[in-house]
């Protein structure tokens, strides 16, 4: 599927105060192997009196020399890196283009915009340009003393959002011996690793403690949050490379290991904001947000068939669960499950259980206890399948048997909501890219996209989502996945090699 007509079908409201994507590339990582030392030196050792956290940042400016990251005809290139990463961060945020997608280095920009002022305005912020809620994920904010000579809060979201503050690595970085194992120490991010890489992510595209898109700031105009690393990193000017032992799978491992931490950021917030918050906990963005924020229609009899499509009452089923009560956002974990019963099955039982219980204890039932214990032990199993989903060596048989368990459970997923149903699409749709970047084409490849089509066209917009037809249309995508596995076809390999 062309990535630009997925992304505008998947857009919330058009413009607004946008969180924008923060999908991290592995450039920064690969750079050190593959750049030729200028000379002999050994890199500086970090100093041992001064904690990554107080690094100073450099800005995007320093990223960006003809010799490093800003060449800008990346076939000139003299390293196997594309050295034209510095561009292709700019490339979505061309103020002379009048696009409605600022990207992550046109991120500051969108607080300029009227829906953003208006937005402001609305909570009784002065600017939005200048509001510490606002640039937590708008740009990288930090301290005057941490500011290097080339820093600009107004570049938005630089390299070093991802790749963490450059003042001790930005050189020893691009010499032969450069060590990316002690980077860290250095206060450059691991990026290559899938876990971490969400993690940071997911600090703008979920929240954190401090910061979060939380139900004040959407019900002052803010779109709702929803991100799923490996489709959205498809939506990016990429500016990485792959690595060739990697490539087999890249973007179901991706999946996976997002759905896992997704999952336990969302528990760790909730989790952390029970620690700090006396009143009206949890936040309103914990739950479903359309149990509550659908049509309401006040007659049942002599309405139209249209206004019917959106009483949900009317085909939705309430398994184990009273109308009328607040439900769990359960989006994180609606999917996932089915990557646990195929990867994991031994930990699936546990899983689901826990949840149920987090769940029941959540919404009323149950001791203070009980919820505490089920939170905690929902958030340990949350890391520890995340870290199984990293090292796991994905198979043909394994990716095909996801798409046809989550296509198989139309029914439990639209009953889930709308979010759940989003995430669905988002999932069937990173493991069909994956599939076909490792083996080839699908068989019904046409009838494939076509189906797949639909299923985004269903989740377009919350309010008019129709969870009986979604239902549907997913077990129209169940039909055309065949009982078996098929033969590998096309190019790719069916076996992917060993992850380091």
């Amino acid at each position: 599927m062309n990535p630009v007509l997925w992304f505008s079908r998947h857009r919330r409201g058009g413009a607004a105060l946008v969180v924008m994507l923060v999908v991290i590339g592995t450039a920064g990582v690969w750079l050190g192997t593959n750049l030729r030392a200028e000379t002999g030196e050994k890199p500086l050792a970090p100093p041992k009196d001064k904690s990554p956290d107080l690094y100073k940042y450099m800005g995007a400016d320093s990223c960006g020399g003809p010799g490093c990251h800003g060449l800008m005809d990346s076939k000139k290139r003299k390293f196997t890196i594309s050295q034209d990463e510095y561009y292709r961060w700019k490339w979505n945020a061309d103020k002379e283009s009048n696009k409605t997608d600022f990207g992550h280095s046109g991120a500051f920009d969108n607080l300029k915009t009227p829906e953003s002022r208006r937005i402001a305005k609305n909570l009784g912020l002065k600017s939005p340009e200048t509001e510490p809620r606002c640039l937590a994920c708008h740009a990288v904010a930090v301290d005057d003393n941490r500011r290097g000579p080339n820093y600009d809060l107004t570049e938005g979201v630089t390299c070093e959002g991802c790749h963490g503050p450059a003042e001790q690595w930005l050189g020893p970085h691009t010499r032969r011996d450069w060590d990316k194992k002690k980077g860290a120490a250095y206060g450059m991010i691991d990026t290559k690793n899938l876990v971490k890489r969400a993690e940071r992510c997911l600090a703008c595209h979920q929240g954190t403690e401090k910061y979060s898109v939380d139900h004040e700031l959407i019900g002052a105009g803010h779109p709702r949050l929803n991100f799923e690393m490996d489709a959205y990193s498809e939506l990016m000017p990429a500016h990485w490379i792959v690595p060739k032992e990697e490539k087999d799978w890249n973007g179901a491992r991706t999946w996976a290991v997002s759905q896992a931490v997704s999952l336990r950021s969302q528990l760790e917030q909730l989790s952390m904001s029970r620690k700090g918050q006396a009143l009206l906990w949890p936040d309103l963005t914990q739950f479903d947000c359309y149990a509550c924020h659908h049509d309401v229609v006040d007659r049942v009899r002599g309405i139209a068939e249209e206004d019917k499509k959106y009483q949900r009452w009317r085909f939705k089923e309430y398994p184990n669960k009273k109308p009328g009560r607040l439900v769990w956002n359960a989006a994180n974990y609606s999917v996932f499950r089915h990557a646990v019963r195929e990867i994991a099955p031994d930990k699936a039982g546990a899983f689901d259980d826990l949840v149920s219980k987090f769940h029941e204890s959540l919404t009323g039932k149950g001791s203070v206890a009980e919820f505490e214990q089920a939170l905690s032990k929902l958030e340990q199993m949350s890391g520890e399948l995340a870290a199984m989903m990293e090292k796991h060596q994905f198979t043909q048989k394994e990716v095909w048997s996801m798409l046809r368990r989550i296509a198989g459970d139309g029914s439990a997923i639209a009953n889930a909501g709308f979010q759940s149903a989003e995430q669905a699409v988002f999932a069937v749709t990173s493991l069909q890219d994956s599939y076909k970047r490792t083996v080839g084409s699908f068989p019904n490849a046409k009838s494939m996209d076509a189906s797949i089509n639909q299923l985004n066209d269903d989740i377009t917009y919350g309010r008019k989502f129709n969870s009986e037809q979604f239902s549907q249309h997913l077990s129209t995508l169940r039909k055309l996945l065949e009982p078996d596995v098929p033969p590998v076809s096309g190019t790719g390999s069916a076996t992917p090699k060993p992850v380091s």
